[in-house]
């Protein structure tokens, strides 16, 4: 399946340019960077985005071309460590939304992003209240039954695992487990071992020391899976 939407995109392409249409080619620019993100193909999901920024800049979209920065902060700076390059797209991705009002989702989407760039850094501080600030206002924003919101609790849980507060991750590890639960069903079958990205060691040590029951710390043993493809599968 994976194949055949990247043929469909990929012939989307020539199509637009044909047409001369920017805003259409940024959009096939997109999506064929979604398609790489969620396939771990970090060199060419960049290369689809930062094409579709350019595409998005010649056709005045500045909304497009606010999620393709957005999404270019995490594939740059955090899955590929160019930090430097990370916090740039982030600063235009928050130009960019500053001139388009600010819009909540993107505003949350970006906080995410930035999040994972400062996790990278090793700025813990920040990456918490970047990540926290998304949650809060994913919570206002999306469904109760939204996957993503369980993903956002999972990436918070994994900065604060990184911050050794063991406890506080255990509690978010399970927050994310039971919201996707409640949002696919707890006999989905993809709400497994796979289901929750991160270090499952705070879950392991913090009940392990308080209840020895270690059952659900199973539940984010991945580290560091890849949090976007699963978002898209979930949501597939």
């Amino acid at each position: 399946k994976y194949d055949d939407a990247r043929a469909l995109a990929g012939e989307a392409l020539p199509a637009a340019r044909a047409l001369g249409y920017a805003p259409l080619e940024a959009q096939a620019w997109f999506r064929l960077g979604a398609l790489d993100r969620d396939r771990g193909r970090w060199a060419d999901a960049e290369r689809g985005y930062a094409s579709a920024v350019d595409a998005a800049e010649r056709g005045r979209d500045d909304a497009l071309r606010a999620r393709a920065m957005i999404e270019l902060v995490e594939i740059v700076g955090h899955r590929q460590s160019r930090l430097a390059d990370g916090a740039r797209w982030a600063h235009e991705a928050e130009t960019v939304l500053l001139r388009i009002g600010r819009p909540p989702a993107e505003v949350a989407a970006l906080a995410m992003s930035r999040g994972l760039l400062r996790l990278r850094e090793a700025r813990l501080d920040d990456a918490e209240r970047d990540l926290r600030e998304s949650l809060r206002l994913r919570e206002q924003l999306l469904s109760p039954n939204d996957p993503l919101l369980g993903m956002t609790l999972a990436d918070l849980a994994i900065v604060v695992d990184s911050a050794a507060r063991y406890a506080d991750a255990g509690a978010l590890y399970h927050r994310a487990y039971d919201q996707l639960a409640f949002a696919l069903g707890a006999d989905h079958p993809r709400l497994d071992v796979r289901c929750i990205v991160g270090n499952a060691g705070g879950i392991a040590r913090s009940e392990a020391r308080e209840t020895k029951n270690v059952d659900r710390a199973l539940v984010g043993q991945v580290l560091h899976e890849d949090r976007q493809r699963q978002v898209a599968v979930l949501q597939h």
